[in-house]
């Protein structure tokens, strides 16, 4: 299983991983904004280390698709197009079909217990309206199925594509309604790995990274 996309599943990171974690987050959070500079130089200051983890934790952003990092101007916070991110959610619809599939046939009575627990704790976020708590337990909670799926490339490949959007999920969690929908959703998805029901899962997977890609495409369109 790997440590270093999901949350919660490591103790131990390197200095670059930390840092990494922390403007990755600045950047779910709306802190650090789409085409915004990332100094090196502003970020050794801020952390309080040496611009060589600075440049290896960016690097490491880059390659998830939240930054880009040029010799001639730098490293800049990534804003996607319209069609850019339609293309990404378009390609997250077959590679987590597969994923749920395959992770729902093979869940054991402890990911079942762990997948009702994230459900929950996404519940409790949703009901006091925190967001950070729900992205959190809601990635966990997907991820989960994923992981039981045993296919460690698919895994990775999927969770690229999640930091690549992390963002402008925030834009979908921030709409009215639609944590609401996003409880609805996670509480049939509950319902269909408890009884096995791989097709369910797996109708309920797209329509859900459908209807949040329509919603993003919205706001990106305004």
């Amino acid at each position: 299983m790997s440590t270093k996309k999901y949350p919660n599943l490591s103790n131990y990171k390197t200095i670059a991983e930390v840092i990494a974690d922390k403007i990755r987050q600045k950047i779910i959070d709306g802190e650090l904004t789409p085409n915004e500079r990332l100094s090196q130089e502003r970020l050794s200051r801020e952390f309080g280390v040496s611009r060589m983890p600075v440049r290896d934790a960016l690097y490491s952003l880059e390659k998830e698709g939240l930054v880009t990092v040029s010799r001639r101007y730098g490293a800049k916070v990534c804003k996607l197009k319209l069609e850019d991110l339609q293309e990404i959610y378009s390609i997250r619809v077959p590679l987590e079909e597969m994923a749920t599939r395959e992770g729902v046939k093979r869940l054991t009575k402890k990911e079942l217990k762990a997948l009702t627990e994230a459900e929950e704790k996404a519940a409790e976020a949703i009901d006091i309206h925190d967001i950070d708590k729900f992205l959190l337990y809601d990635r966990q909670f997907h991820f989960i199925v994923y992981e039981a799926s045993k296919m460690l490339r698919l895994i990775e490949f999927v969770s690229n594509l999640w930091n690549a959007t992390e963002h402008y999920r925030r834009m979908y969690c921030t709409k009215i309604g639609r944590l609401a929908v996003a409880k609805e959703n996670h509480s049939q998805y509950l319902k269909a790995c408890r009884k096995r029901d791989v097709e369910r899962a797996a109708e309920l997977t797209r329509e859900h990274i459908l209807e949040t890609m329509n919603e993003i495409s919205k706001v990106l369109q305004d």
